[in-house]
């Protein structure tokens, strides 16, 4: 998960950390990786969040367990989670040691951790297992569900070009949502922050190496170590 989180900040996407409990009005793009267990109320937000409009992007492994923390019995990753994407898991295993390579947005990388090709029903596939155990199957699909978009991850690229390829595909779907992604160096975030009156962004840098911010106009804006800055747009 901190690995996953990382690419999100490097690709310059602001995020919020929301509890299970959390309204989703107001975002566009919902990232739900890494969450073995699902209840059918969270399910029902996602669900109408997506048809309302928004991009869900579910997995790896999300959906795998029970409240209990046992396997599921009807489905590796739930039933309702499966029909709703437009997909069935063929199988479920560890794809560790396998030399398994996914393929996906122009990036090769390999695979790790608990993993599921997918049967396609109504989804289209974006990204595919080379070699390995399962060869040539999708691990990837996108379904278009109401006015949105659902995004099935059924492994997890690893090292450098996975995370290369976490990057495109958070990039590829957070564009498609309508979501900023600001041109910003790695270790600075921006924040976005409204009033009654303007919008601003708010520059942070956080790891002491200073960093800089290039908006739309190509002009960049230099952050001193730990500095900041308040732009109003």
């Amino acid at each position: 998960m901190t690995i996953l989180h990382k690419q999100i900040l490097e690709i310059g996407l602001h995020r919020d950390m929301l509890p299970e409990n959390q309204n989703l009005d107001g975002y566009n793009l919902l990232i739900t990786p890494l969450m073995w267990c699902m209840t059918d109320e969270y399910f029902s937000r996602a669900k109408a969040f997506v048809e309302a409009g928004g991009t869900w992007i579910i997995g790896p492994v999300t959906g795998g367990r029970t409240p209990n923390h046992t396997v599921t019995t009807d489905s590796a990753l739930g039933g309702e989670i499966e029909a709703f994407a437009g997909v069935t898991a063929r199988c479920t295993y560890s794809i560790d040691n396998t030399d398994a390579i996914g393929e996906a947005f122009g990036i090769s990388a390999p695979l790790t951790l608990w993993s599921t090709p997918f049967i396609m029903h109504d989804a289209t596939a974006v990204g595919y297992m080379r070699g390995g155990l399962t060869p040539d199957e999708p691990f990837i699909t996108e379904a278009k569900r109401g006015r949105g978009k659902v995004v099935m991850i059924g492994s997890m690229p690893t090292g450098d070009d996975g995370n290369a390829m976490w990057q495109r595909i958070i990039g590829h779907y957070a564009s498609e949502a309508g979501c900023a992604l600001h041109n910003i160096t790695p270790g600075t975030i921006a924040i976005p922050r409204h009033n009654s009156d303007n919008n601003y962004l708010v520059l942070v840098n956080l790891d002491g190496k200073g960093g800089t911010y290039c908006g739309k106009d190509a002009k960049e804006i230099k952050i001193t170590p730990y500095g900041w800055r308040i732009l109003e747009l």
